[in-house]
């Protein structure tokens, strides 16, 4: 999030905070609040599957980080596309 205000400027926040919003009302939350803790490890029904796959999240996290790596590399001289 930080490497986005610094490449994008501070008005980023504006659109970040806009896109949340969109997010949260379709998906019908009414404040930051009601997402808090609804992932946590305590609240689940079975600690070890939850666990599971965060592990898979984050080996699958790291396989599409250096793919990103390898065709940033790839591509150094080209213009970054813009935000989405």
């Amino acid at each position: 999030m930080v490497s986005s205000i610094l490449r994008h400027g501070p008005s980023y926040f504006t659109l970040m905070r806009d896109e949340l919003r969109g997010w949260m009302e379709a998906s019908g939350f009414g404040s930051v609040g009601d997402i808090r803790g609804r992932l946590s490890l305590a609240k689940t029904e079975d600690p070890k599957a939850f666990e599971r796959a965060q592990y898979i999240r984050t080996i699958s996290g790291w396989s599409s980080w250096l793919g990103y790596q390898a065709y940033v590399r790839a591509h150094k001289d080209e213009e970054p596309p813009p935000p989405s």
